[in-house]
């Protein structure tokens, strides 16, 4: 058998040896049954059971819903203009920032001065 191939019987007797180990070393944890539900989970892909189609709807939902999003943001893209700034309209709203500032944040004159 090639290297490129899985032997699902193989992955099977891996988990089965994995699950002993762990019920061995690590009773009850948890962990054990963590790695059954993956034996069992092996066992019916083995036997071709295994229903991959379960979760297409929610594979369609993310996907309407990944498609709104970006149309979404290429609608903002293309209607939203920033505004350009008008110093006139700028100077008044700083100096009225600079006047509810308190004292002990309001710029005081250089690098190295005191308050």
């Amino acid at each position: 058998m090639s290297y490129l191939a899985l032997d699902a019987a193989e992955i099977v007797r891996t988990i089965e040896r994995l699950r002993n180990r762990i019920e061995e070393r690590f009773p009850g944890s948890g962990l054990g049954s963590v790695c059954g539900q993956l034996l069992e989970i092996s066992r019916r892909a083995r036997a071709g059971r295994v229903d991959c189609e379960t979760h297409s709807g929610v594979r369609v939902a993310t996907a309407v819903l990944a498609v709104v999003i970006v149309a979404g943001l290429a609608l903002m893209v293309t209607r939203l203009r920033p505004r350009r700034a008008d110093s006139r309209s700028l100077i008044p709203g700083l100096q009225h920032l600079n006047e509810t500032a308190p004292a002990r944040i309001r710029p005081t004159g250089g690098a190295g001065a005191s308050p």
